[in-house]
């Protein structure tokens, strides 16, 4: 865990501590992260205007993050998403490459340039 998180989480820690679970509810029961999801995320991620997907998206993202932009390798990204030592997971499910993005993006391209081309070759109606 990175020290900034484990400092917050020991100071949170201190505020629960004979409850049992570490994040709890108001009924000293493990949070419902899909309520938490509902209440708390995706308020904050509409008025961004970003649509939320799900926490399984949320840990893709995260990977394809810690992958692509801070340049971690593979085993480090598993280490992070706590897959066992060789797992292929973090690579075939989890990290989603560039290239992957750069194709579907240019796949997108090539089908509005065909849009705009048969926009084009359509006859003018002069009324």
């Amino acid at each position: 865990m990175v020290e900034p998180l484990r400092a917050i989480l020991d100071k949170y820690k201190a505020t629960v501590a004979g409850i049992g679970w570490l994040i709890c509810g108001d009924t000293a029961h493990p949070i419902n992260l899909g309520n938490v999801a509902r209440r708390e995320v995706r308020p904050v991620l509409k008025k961004y205007g970003i649509q939320w997907k799900t926490w399984y998206g949320f840990r893709r993202g995260a990977a394809t993050i810690l992958s692509d932009y801070l340049n971690l390798s593979e085993d480090e990204v598993r280490a992070i998403l706590r897959h066992a030592p060789g797992s292929t997971t973090a690579r075939e499910h989890y990290i989603v490459r560039q290239d992957r993005k750069r194709a579907a993006v240019m796949e997108k391209f090539a089908e509005h340039i065909a849009k705009v081309r048969e926009r084009m070759d359509r006859p003018v109606l002069v009324s």
